[in-house]
């Protein structure tokens, strides 16, 4: 008797096993397959011999059904089968299988060993991919607010100096008004000047005169002293000017290492999405993978992760080297941007003191200013009774000439006087303008260091030239003239 493999009772393993089955028996080679489903085979229908130890069926043998008499009498065994049997054939090929499914078990557990390192690689590389997004996007961000406030910087500073060029043509209009009416003024006084030297007068002492000439000689001096004061003034802004420049020019090399650094990023960026790429085909080759050429694939599996590896090292390195030169170069801006304070600083201060101290000396070249004037009045005075005296003693027969004269002599010390009171206003006026132009001026330098180096030398050019027209001298209000001079 031979000993029956137990029918499968799963309904898809049945329907598997019938695909298989070659019919032996001639009352069921008429039915179909469906037809045979639905009789009650049983499990002693099946032939042990046609499978293995494990229930397994042989390569190249095929179950066969076996009938009732076949297994009431048992079917008899060739010769050839017996020698098959004897030679242990079977237990050579299991144990042939059972050591080509270890191997593929080994296989199979060292690729999921891999499969997981390289899922936890493609993690760290998303991790780091998703890090130097976020820093780009943050460094992109800084660079437009930057950008918005150099643009809104420029365009106020613009404004500004357009206001001031508009103010600096109309100042200087107002001044060569100024001077043509005075230099009216001087024809007019120089014609009557002239027409009363026409006139016979006696010797009379140049003395004070030359004291006069002194004296101003003496405050063309001081003038020359003044303009070079101002004129080393200017040089010092100059040097200043010069020195913002440079940081300027430290701050745009600053900007192109930082242009330099979101290069980086980017390369960083593209070497990252190159082993994405080489990470998603090495898991497209592990998938292809089948039970012939696994070993092969496995030690190409091995190769592509150790690249992969190393890629992933070096990402790490270049990550590590960026983020330490970016934190180098946040520092050394920060330390230029605290210079170029320190430096915008010490340039107000020196501005400050020497805005005082030309106040200082403005106002004691006013007070002597002043004096000298006040002192000029008297000796006019004096020379006005002197003719008065003259022309007193020369006209006897004429009385009433006498008092027409000194009543034009004060008619015109009066319009003197008046004209003198406005004049020295308007230069107040003048002077006020020119130090609100300086500051605003000083205020554009130190706010606005890209400025092109043209627009400032032409600013420098007008404000020589303001100062040049421009002489500022305070002159007493006419109540303080009419207590010191009185006429007679």
């Amino acid at each position: 008797m031979h000993r029956i493999f137990r029918f499968p009772r799963n309904d898809n393993l049945r329907n598997l096993w019938m695909s298989f089955i070659v019919l032996t028996n001639p009352q069921l080679i008429v039915l179909s397959k469906e037809q045979l489903l639905k009789k009650s085979v049983c499990e002693k229908h099946f032939d042990i011999f046609q499978f293995g130890n494990e229930g397994r069926k042989l390569r190249y043998s095929y179950p066969s059904l076996l009938t009732d008499n076949e297994i009431a009498y048992g079917v008899p065994l060739t010769a050839t089968e017996v020698e098959e049997l004897t030679n242990g054939e079977l237990s050579e090929r299991y144990y042939l299988l059972r050591k080509q499914y270890e191997n593929l078990s080994s296989s199979y557990e060292a690729t999921k060993q891999e499969l997981h390192e390289t899922k936890r690689n493609y993690q760290i590389a998303l991790d780091v991919q998703s890090h130097l997004n976020a820093e780009l996007e943050s460094l992109q961000s800084d660079e437009e607010k930057r950008r918005v406030e150099l643009n809104s910087r420029i365009s106020s500073l613009q404004d500004q100096i357009s206001d001031l060029r508009e103010e600096r043509l109309e100042t200087v209009e107002r001044h060569a008004n100024e001077v043509k009416g005075l230099e009216s003024e001087i024809r007019r006084l120089k014609e009557e000047h002239a027409i009363v030297d026409s006139r016979k007068s006696p010797e009379r002492d140049t003395g004070e005169l030359d004291e006069i000439r002194a004296a101003l000689s003496l405050a063309t001096s001081e003038a020359s002293s003044v303009k070079a004061a101002l004129e080393e003034a200017r040089s010092e802004i100059v040097s200043w000017r010069l020195k913002v420049e440079e940081l300027v020019s430290e701050v745009g090399e600053l900007r192109a290492a930082a242009e330099i650094r979101r290069e980086e990023l980017q390369a960083a960026g593209e070497r990252e999405a190159l082993a994405l790429a080489d990470l998603a085909e090495a898991r497209a080759t592990l998938h292809q993978v089948d039970s012939q050429d696994l070993q092969p694939h496995a030690t190409k599996g091995n190769s592509i992760f150790a690249e992969v590896e190393d890629k992933r090292q070096e990402m790490a390195k270049n990550l590590i080297q960026m983020k330490q030169t970016n934190s180098r170069l946040r520092r050394d801006l920060a330390n230029k941007q605290a210079e170029v304070d320190a430096l915008l600083h010490e340039k107000q201060t020196i501005w400050e003191q020497q805005a005082g101290a030309s106040a200082h000396f403005d106002k004691e070249l006013i007070e002597s200013y002043s004096e000298r004037i006040t002192q000029l009045e008297g000796m006019c005075e004096r020379q006005r009774r002197e003719l008065a005296r003259w022309f007193a003693k020369l006209e006897h027969a004429a009385p009433a000439w006498l008092p027409a004269v000194l009543d034009h002599l004060k008619t015109e010390c009066e319009q003197l006087r008046a004209e003198v009171l406005s004049r020295g206003a308007a230069q107040l006026a003048s002077a006020a303008q020119v130090r609100e132009l300086r500051r605003k001026i000083a205020l554009l330098t130190a706010n606005a260091p890209k400025q092109s180096p043209s627009p400032v030398n032409n600013a420098d050019k007008d404000e020589s030239s303001v100062k040049k027209v421009v002489v500022q001298t305070k002159r007493p209000t006419e109540n303080d003239v009419k207590k010191k001079v009185s006429f007679n």
